[in-house]
């Protein structure tokens, strides 16, 4: 299963020493592609599209979705969309979600992220990236749209729940500002990425699509969803 664009980059941070390699990467996770393949899941009798999305890639790309959403907005399809919130999440949540996945949540995002790699590795892309647009600039407003992604609290509450309390220590209080790494140790636990970071979201996901009333949803994910939405919406509509 694909991992998202931000697990590539802060994977291969570390082992990638070359702009050749480094540019494979991003080719191989589809961040050089041009166009999206809009797929389709069932359930009962709704009409759901899958547009699948990464957090940065050419302008054609999302110029490309930005196409098709327009086509679909005129067709009356309603939208689900993909951003974990982290707005409400009190300081101590955020320093539990960095020690989860294992790195800082920067300020500015992906592109904090990929300018810092660019810049210490010395970096040259193959092509021009930019990064993703905020969807109001696709026309989605709170009339045609909605985001049915996880908060951060009810990430860290389901994490507890499943593996125990996540203990913070010394070295991950002492980095105040969660946009910053610490030298902690993650706090791992075998398949807890999966678990959380996508298996939870994709029960969300499904069940939304399952208890809304609207017959023709789309949905902007990123790619590494989609398998595990369709098995879920699969197994209700079986039911």
């Amino acid at each position: 299963m694909k991992k998202i664009i931000l697990f590539s980059i802060l994977y291969f941070t570390i082992l990638s020493c070359s702009s050749q390699i480094f540019n494979y990467v991003l080719q191989k996770q589809g961040i050089y592609n041009d166009n999206i393949s809009v797929k389709k899941m069932k359930y009962k009798e709704k009409e759901i599209l899958f547009l699948p999305i990464h957090h940065a890639g050419t302008e054609k790309f999302y110029t490309n979705i930005n196409n098709k959403i327009d086509s679909l907005i005129e067709l009356n399809y309603f939208f689900f969309t993909e951003k974990v919130i982290m707005n409400n999440s009190d300081k101590l949540e955020l320093m539990k979600f960095r020690k989860i996945v294992g790195f800082a949540l920067p300020k500015e995002g992906y592109k904090k992220i990929l300018d810092s790699i660019l810049t210490e590795k010395k970096i040259v892309l193959k092509t021009k990236i930019v990064f993703q647009p905020d969807y109001s600039e696709w026309k989605l407003n709170d009339n045609n749209s909605t985001n049915t992604d996880a908060t951060v609290h009810e990430l860290i509450n389901y994490y507890e729940s499943k593996y125990g309390e996540i203990k913070l220590e010394e070295c991950d209080l002492a980095v105040t500002d969660v946009s910053n790494n610490t030298k902690c140790r993650k706090n791992k636990h075998t398949g807890a990425y999966e678990t959380l970071v996508l298996n939870y979201r994709n029960n969300l996901i499904a069940n939304a699509i399952k208890n809304d009333s609207r017959q023709k949803i789309a949905l902007i994910y990123g790619a590494g969803h989609y398998e595990g939405i369709k098995k879920i919406l699969d197994s209700l509509d079986r039911r």
